[in-house]
């Protein structure tokens, strides 16, 4: 099942990454701990669908990653 977002999760998924950004590697990616605090971190936020696991959080930052690249 494809992960739901809504507006203020993915808002919050990428200040929370911003304000973690000294974790990620040269890549631009983060390690597996920063992904589940990010999880924990837009929780509360939920409002339809299953709570978000790491890997969603990492498809969803990396997509998001790869939007911004290419505009």
């Amino acid at each position: 099942m494809k992960a739901q977002w809504c507006d203020k999760e993915v808002r919050a998924l990428v200040r929370f990454l911003y304000d973690h950004r000294a974790e990620a590697g040269n890549n631009g990616n983060f390690k597996s701990s920063t992904y589940h605090a990010a999880a924990r971190h837009i929780a509360p936020l939920l409002k339809d669908g299953l709570p978000k696991s790491s890997a969603a959080i990492k498809n969803k930052w990396t997509g998001y990653v790869s939007h911004i690249a290419i505009s």
